[in-house]
């Protein structure tokens, strides 16, 4: 058992320690992020190293409606600071945090993962961004989505 505040960074080194696959993972905050990095600079060979052969994705997402969190923006602008991947990823509800349509929720998704996209490109050109992103639906008659 480790502190839930730094479960991420234990996480993190789990996966390094026991897969050579590219890896996507998350982070509770942004200075746990820092060493996150710092670590896969390590397993990199060095900052350089990781910058031209990312190994990881940082998987981040808004809040919808058409919502950049701090957090998820600070990350995202950190990892974008860094030219390293992120996977923006949206997740509307149709019905809910979303338009009743799927083709509503599509349009909005969209508008966020390009918000995301835009920020990203502003603080650094070229960063490596991933089109992430997942629109379901709420049923209306039990409100489950």
């Amino acid at each position: 058992d480790v502190n839930h505040e730094i479960s991420d960074i234990y996480h993190f080194s789990a996966m390094v320690n026991y897969t050579e696959k590219p890896l996507v993972f998350t982070s509770w905050s942004l200075e746990n992020l820092k060493t996150i990095i710092e670590m896969a600079e390590v397993v990199a060979g060095g900052k350089e190293e990781l910058k031209n052969s990312p190994f990881i994705a940082l998987y981040t997402e808004p809040i919808s409606p058409l919502t950049l969190a701090k957090e998820s923006t600070q990350k995202l602008m950190y990892m974008a600071e860094k030219s390293l991947p992120v996977v923006f990823t949206p997740c509307v509800i149709t019905g809910a945090t979303g338009p009743v349509t799927i083709a509503g929720g599509l349009v909005q998704a969209n508008a966020e993962i390009l918000a995301g996209y835009v920020l990203a490109n502003l603080i650094k050109e070229g960063t490596p961004f991933i089109y992430g992103g997942g629109v379901m639906a709420m049923d209306m008659s039990t409100s489950v989505a």
